[in-house]
């Protein structure tokens, strides 16, 4: 190996690169892909898919919603009604008030408004306090478990689901202190 100048090898090192600049610069640099907003030949706008929509995410339904909203709790007031107006072991609890009907229709009203205040319709229960309401009524446990078995029936039959029923007798039950004052 021959030990050559500084002067000399920098010089060979620069024709060296010099040349593959050449080389590579002859060749031309890489075709770029064509730009997503024109098309292949440089032109228009090319005319682009919509953007993918982000899914929302869905709102879960409130009791009420699952209930039927206005009509389905409406429903299932007027049947329940009917189930405690027919009960022979409830006749002492509701004998005077399926006899007026401005009260029974007071009543029914006031189920439904409470039923929606308390599943989530965003009604506001203008009725009574429970206790005020019940005062003097005199109702026992045992009325109140009739009340809570035509209830459960009601549901059923309405195929409601069991965990929202379970919601509902969740709320039911913070009310029976409130109601049985006996």
């Amino acid at each position: 190996m021959r030990k050559g100048t500084f002067a000399g090898d920098r010089e060979r090192w620069l024709a060296v690169v010099l040349a593959l600049g050449f080389a590579v610069g002859a060749c031309g640099p890489p075709h770029p892909a064509p730009h997503p907003l024109t098309e292949g030949d440089g032109g228009s706008p090319a005319e682009l898919p919509p953007p993918p929509q982000q899914a929302t995410p869905a709102v879960p339904k409130t009791l009420y919603d699952r209930l039927g909203g206005k009509e389905g709790v409406g429903q299932l007031i007027e049947a329940f009604v009917q189930k405690l107006y027919g009960e022979k072991r409830l006749n002492r609890a509701f004998a005077k008030l399926k006899k007026d009907a401005a009260r029974d229709t007071k009543f029914r009203e006031m189920l439904a408004e409470q039923l929606c205040a308390e599943t989530g319709g965003g009604c506001t229960y203008a009725g009574k306090e429970m206790k005020i309401a019940h005062k003097g009524l005199r109702i026992t446990n045992a009325e109140w478990h009739v009340f809570i078995e035509k209830f459960t029936e009601i549901l059923v039959e309405r195929k409601v689901e069991e965990d929202d029923q379970s919601e509902i007798f969740s709320m039911l039950g913070k009310m029976q202190k409130e109601v049985v004052l006996k």
